[in-house]
């Protein structure tokens, strides 16, 4: 009896390793399926329009979409072309595709490739939207596209970024549901592992264009220009009093520190509104409080940062900017 129930008990988890296994190959292959359509349509909708209309050189048009950009759409439609080749042969359940991974992780240079030439790409685009009136209206009009499904430019370019990261994690989870002894098992490890390497350099780029994104938006709430090269470091709330955490919702003015890489601002809301906006370099303008753990001097005035903690990371943010300003 005992034997009974065991065999029973294998043969239920071998059962749902088995639907997991088909879930995630159907997973992989409907999110490739979509991922190449918006790829294709970002050609369709903006590449190619630009370039026919003249509405930007050649040049220009070949900062947004590199090479590596029309390499990876390649990419996607043979990766895509085999797995429809596979499923039709087989089961979702019986399909191996370590190997068309294994494969495809030759050509992941391209993603790197394309990793860092994407701050180009995006500060491109917001170059041209203020210098180009018939670009900005272009683009403002094709993303209003039904095809678009409320996608900009920028969501388009960015999912590339996004995929590989996907991939990884999406081959993980296949792998722990493959069988060990299988070849297939063998290759998704060697694709997940040469994926892996891609994905830290590209999520150290996501976080860039995150950073930039939120530079961009600091700029625009304050109403100021944003020069090149700058952005944002770090950014908190300060008091000016050491408020108790329950009190501090109930303030009605407000401070926010925004260290900049090459300045300092240091915002005062009231009632939620702008009210002021103070600028500061960024050697010198901050130091701890000499009797306070919490305390900065913000210029010649005393201000209070929320924690020991949250002061230690302002402090340490400041003094690794100002290393390197030129003496």
């Amino acid at each position: 009896m005992r034997k009974a129930r065991k065999t029973l008990q294998l043969i239920g988890e071998d059962n749902a390793t088995n639907e997991k296994r088909e879930f995630l190959i159907k997973e992989i292959y409907t999110t490739e399926r979509n991922y190449y359509r918006d790829l294709t349509l970002t050609i369709e909708l903006f590449r190619q329009p630009l370039l026919e209309n003249k509405i930007l050189d050649v040049e220009t048009v070949d900062k947004i979409f590199s090479t590596a950009f029309l390499v990876i759409v390649e990419i996607s439609a043979t990766l895509l072309s085999q797995m429809e080749e596979r499923l039709t042969a087989t089961s979702y359940l019986n399909v191996q595709i370590g190997d068309i991974f294994q494969t495809m992780a030759g050509f992941l240079t391209n993603y790197t490739t394309y990793v860092n030439n994407y701050e180009t790409a995006i500060s491109t685009i917001r170059e041209q939207q203020k210098l180009n009136i018939h670009f900005k209206e272009f683009k403002r009009e094709t993303e209003k596209n039904r095809k678009c499904n409320n996608h900009t430019l920028e969501d388009f370019l960015i999912s590339v970024i996004q995929r590989i990261p996907r991939y990884v994690l999406l081959l993980q989870d296949l792998l722990k549901h493959t069988n060990p002894n299988s070849k297939d098992f063998e290759q998704l490890e060697g694709a997940v592992k040469s994926l892996k390497g891609t994905a830290t350099n590209i999520n150290s780029e996501k976080k860039k264009y995150e950073n930039m994104q939120r530079t961009i938006k600091v700029h625009q709430e304050l109403d100021i220009d944003l020069p090149k090269g700058r952005s944002l470091s770090y950014e908190d709330e300060l008091y000016e009093q050491n408020v108790p955490r329950k009190d501090r919702d109930t303030l009605k003015t407000r401070y926010r520190i925004l260290v900049m890489t090459d300045c300092i601002f240091v915002v005062t809301y009231k009632f939620k509104q702008l009210q002021k906006l103070k600028k500061f370099p960024l050697a010198g303008s901050i130091t701890p409080h000499p009797m306070d753990g919490t305390g900065v001097k913000v210029g010649s005035k005393f201000m209070y940062t929320s924690s020991l903690e949250k002061r230690k990371v302002l402090l340490s943010h400041l003094s690794e900017l100002t290393s390197t300003l030129p003496l």
